[in-house]
């Protein structure tokens, strides 16, 4: 075992300290000091060459460091304070204030506990490392000021373990932390503040629960968790964030903020009740999220300027929704199997959005307002549904359902307008509605109780509507403009209206086989187009 590798080299070693007396008891306390049974130490350093190495073999092992600092006067410098312990009753507490700090306590078994705190008495160059093996590990690290690092290890029962690192100046570079825990109740919190933050959380198993918080600087933080009550939370305030979380198994959740700069962020969850949050606010905005089985909910909402998103989501209750508010938007979302469902909202410039859905309680919804606007929902198998609205500019939209409870409405207001919305088998059902410029559409239904409306009002207008087998109906309203409808229905209880009202008008229906009825209406040329989202009749 590697502590007892540790122990039998140390019983050979030698050790010297170097130091600046300011009393005998100062003295006599350092030295390096071996422990068995009854075990206890207390050591005290003060000024100059500062080391102490403790060793406690076992029963009732404590120990406590204090060395301190302050720029010399006798205070300080080159600290360094180890301690190891192996069994019973472990506990070690290692307090250094200032210069080239360090600190390392190791522990091996039952109720362990260590603390280590490096500054204030103008700490530099600090590094802290604890690692605990078995029974109730906890462990709380500290450090302030200048180049901190971090790094605990807990393996077995009781872990928990906090961080807390500072580097507001001074020396600066600073940040770094890595908590690692294998089994049982795990926990762990880092929290850091300026400079090169980075942190690193790793679970193993059972009541997992991490979260890390970074404010400024060069920011990132990764947690990963793998088997039973994951959760983890992360958030982030400026420069360069990036976040990365994986859960595993059973009850993940997982949510991340990250308010501005190169905000990244990727969540992948695995198995059971998941769930996840992410909210990104200003600047290079990025985000993936993938969900595969169970529970399966994701967020994701995005505010200003190099917004993107991706979402897929696998088997179970999924669902999804994400809104991104300006700039170069985008989004895609894939659902495959169970109880589908999303929605996308995206406001201001190159929006673009593509939602797939594959089999069962399929639904979409996608709502873009202003610019670069396209978008394309597919949908597979049952109850689909879906509903498009796009406001102004370079509109674009096409909706492909395939089987069942089938329905689709497109609305689109202003600019290049176009649509395409195709529709297989089932209880189809389409409306289409645009409103000025370059409209054009063209639905197509294949079979059951088919239904089709299209509605466009001002400039090129044109559309065409297929109804194949069943139910048909179809009802074409257009306008003002270069109007031109085609309606072709082929079987059973037909019908189809087509109204035109000014300008270049034409109309073809071509109906085929039982209830075949049609009436048409057109006008004249008297209605004007007057540029985008501005028909004047």
């Amino acid at each position: 075992m590697k502590f007892y590798l540790i122990f039998n080299l140390l019983m050979f070693k030698i050790f010297i300290m170097k130091k600046q007396i300011l009393s005998l008891a100062v003295l006599l306390m350092g030295s390096s000091v071996l422990f068995a049974q009854g075990n206890t130490s207390d050591v005290n350093s003060q000024g100059v060459s500062n080391s102490a190495t403790v060793m406690q073999y076992g029963t009732a092992n404590d120990s406590d460091i204090d060395q301190t600092g302050q720029m010399d006067a006798l205070g300080g410098v080159e600290n360094i304070a180890e301690v190891y312990q192996t069994g019973e009753g472990n506990a070690a507490v290692i307090n250094q204030r200032g210069d080239r700090n360090e600190a390392i306590a190791v522990q091996l078994g039952t109720f362990n506990y260590s603390n280590q705190s490096q500054g204030v008495g103008w700490s530099e160059d600090n590094y802290q490392y604890a690692w605990q093996y078995g029974a109730d590990n906890v462990s709380y690290q500290l450090q302030r000021w200048d180049n901190n690092t971090g790094v605990v290890e807990q393996y077995g029962t009781g872990n928990y373990s906090d961080q807390d690192q500072r580097t507001l100046t001074n020396g600066a570079m600073g940040s770094y932390a890595y908590a690692g825990q294998e089994g049982a109740y795990n926990m762990s919190f880092q929290l850091q503040r300026g400079q090169e933050n980075w942190a690193n959380t790793y679970q193993w198993g059972w009541y997992n629960y991490s979260n890390q918080e970074q404010y400024g600087n060069d920011n990132v933080s990764e947690t990963h968790q793998f088997w039973y009550a994951n959760n983890s939370d992360a958030y982030q305030e400026g420069d360069m964030n990036y976040q990365h979380t994986d859960q595993w198994g059973w009850f993940n959740t997982s949510t991340t903020t990250q308010v501005g700069d190169g905000n990244g962020s990727y969540t992948n969850q695995d198995g059971y009740a998941n769930m996840s949050t992410t909210t990104q606010t200003g600047d290079f905005n990025g985000s993936v999220t993938n969900q595969y089985g169970a529970y399966n909910v994701s967020t994701t909402t995005q505010n200003g300027v190099g917004n993107g998103s991706f979402t897929l989501q696998l088997g179970d209750d999924n669902g999804s929704t994400t809104t991104q508010d300006g700039m170069d938007n985008g989004s895609q979302t894939y659902q495959y199997g169970d109880y589908n469902m999303s929605t996308t909202t995206q406001n201001g410039y190159y929006n673009d959005s593509y939602t797939e859905q594959y089999g069962y309680g399929n639904g979409s919804t996608t709502t873009q307002n202003g610019f670069g606007n396209a978008s394309y929902t597919g949908q597979v198998g049952l109850s689909n549904g879906s509903d498009t609205t796009q406001d102004g500019e370079f509109n674009g939209s096409e909706t492909v359902q395939i089987g069942w409870a089938n329905y689709s409405s497109t609305n689109q207001e202003g600019c290049d307008n176009e649509s395409t919305t195709y529709q297989e088998g089932w209880f189809n059902t389409s409306y289409t509605n645009q409103l000025g410029s370059g409209n054009s559409s063209y639905t197509e239904q294949l079979g059951i109780f088919n239904y089709s409306s299209t509605d466009q009002e001002g400039c090129d207008n044109l559309s065409t509507t297929l109804q194949h087998g069943s139910g048909n109906m179809s009802s074409t309203m257009q306008i003002g403009f270069e109007n031109t409808a085609v309606t072709h229905q082929d079987g059973v209880l037909n019908d189809s209206n087509t109204y035109q009202f000014g300008n270049g008008n034409g109309s073809n229906v071509y109906q085929f086989g039982v209830g075949n009825t049609s009436n048409v209406m057109q006008v004249g040329g008297s209605a004007a187009c007057d540029g985008c989202n501005n028909p004047s009749r």
